[in-house]
């Protein structure tokens, strides 16, 4: 008999915070790029920026993969610069690790004036190791770049415009603005891309530099559910041209709850302390019915039982052994002389007898990917890259049952 598959979750912790293509929005009424123009011309020093703060990295609805801090200083002396930020982000999910040094320093206006970055991407045994730093000079602006130890290579964009478009300008604008109605404002910022591409049938090169639009949009302050308690806050929606908007929630009083960019699973959350951004969020009690609770947490109670986080029995909660038999005999026509009842028990002694299969870490992870989809008492369940050979449930007197699972 066929063990279940369980897919391999691979994946790169920087990717999900750095923002993928997005279809264009409604750019709405008014005239934002004057709008724009005026909120940075009107901002001055302002000491009630400054200070540290630190955030949990959240994956899902509660499982802390890492910690944010952000510290915001007067700039030094002479530096022609208002604000120093220094920027550190830790992410760890199994073998896979993510960590970033920066220190970038902004105007009055919160445009960027340079910034130096360090980044080390880890999977497994291979570290990739990055240096940046970037500048904006007389003649415009300057990239290097450093990868391993290795060539800098240096990119060069003209014009020597305010650039509103990296984290830093982005995380003290969302403070700044007037979120008592919904506005538009529209800036500037800087797509370096390093990425490469063919060029003319030759060989691969990285697209040039260009100015692209950062579009601020602000809504009045709302419900936002924030570590077990619900406070209001206003959404700042950020988003440069071709990418998924990053959105900031901020209360009346200017302080940073939560930001997180497009649908990713990956939530920054605003703590108290260093010591509880290292924590987990408030989650539900273990003695939670995943079968009456949805089709999501049914199959998250399947990857638990793999996980050997519950017991093999909490299979009978959210299984439908018959159904899964008869659907397994399709291909092993052997199973048709068994009973559901023993083929139940046979599949349950198969997981007492092995390793786990998969993580506590990856179980938290999948379950903040899982794709669902309802119709009436059917649902199909996917794991991302599986969508054509999804979970299968049915719900029967208010509880849903695994029908299919992918293997």
């Amino acid at each position: 008999m066929r063990r279940p598959h369980l897919p391999s979750m691979l994946f790169s912790l920087a990717a999900l915070l750095v923002a993928a293509p997005a279809s264009a929005q409604d750019p709405g009424t008014g005239d934002p790029r004057e709008r724009g123009k005026a909120l940075v011309a009107g901002l001055e020093r302002d000491p009630t920026l400054l200070g540290a703060q630190h955030f949990g990295i959240v994956l899902g609805e509660r499982k802390s993969i890492g910690t944010g801090t952000f510290v915001v200083e007067e700039a030094p002396e002479g530096s022609g610069a208002a604000y120093r930020v220094t920027s550190t982000l830790k992410m760890a999910v199994g073998p896979a690790s993510f960590l970033l040094n920066a220190e970038s320093l902004l105007d009055a206006q919160l445009a960027l004036i340079s910034s130096t970055s360090r980044e080390e991407d880890t999977e497994g045994d291979a570290v990739e190791k990055t240096v940046k730093a970037m500048r904006r000079t007389p003649q415009g602006w300057v990239l290097e770049r450093t990868v391993n130890d290795g060539e800098t290579e240096r990119r060069e964009l003209p014009a020597a415009e305010p650039n509103h478009g990296d984290l830093p300008s982005m995380l003290l604008l969302s403070r700044v603005l007037d979120t008592s109605a919904e506005r538009e404002y529209v800036l500037r910022g800087i797509h370096w891309d390093d990425g490469e591409e063919p060029v003319d049938g030759g060989p691969a090169q990285a697209p040039e530099p260009s100015w692209q639009d950062v579009v601020i949009r602000s809504t009045p302050p709302a419900p936002l559910s924030y570590r077990g308690a619900e406070r209001q806050a206003a959404r700042v929606v950020i988003e440069r041209e071709g990418e998924e908007p990053t959105t900031f929630a901020v209360t009346p009083e200017r302080e940073l709850l939560a930001w997180w960019t497009g649908d990713r699973p990956i939530r920054l959350i605003k703590a108290a302390s260093a010591e509880e951004a290292k924590q987990d969020l408030p989650g539900p009690a273990g003695g939670e019915d995943a079968a009456a609770a949805g089709p999501k947490q049914a199959v998250v109670r399947y990857f638990e039982v793999a996980a050997k986080v519950r017991p093999v029995d909490a299979l009978d909660e959210v299984m439908d052994w018959k159904a899964v038999k008869e659907d397994l005999a399709k291909e092993d026509p052997s199973l048709n002389d068994v009973t559901p009842d023993l083929f139940g028990q046979l599949m349950k002694q198969q997981l007492s007898g092995s390793d786990a299969q998969i993580t506590q870490e990856q179980v938290e992870m999948v379950a903040a990917m899982l794709q669902v989809k309802v119709d009436g008492e059917r649902a199909t369940v996917a794991v991302p890259g599986q969508d054509e050979d999804p979970f299968r449930l049915e719900r029967r007197d208010g509880r849903w049952r695994i029908l299919h699972f992918p293997h």
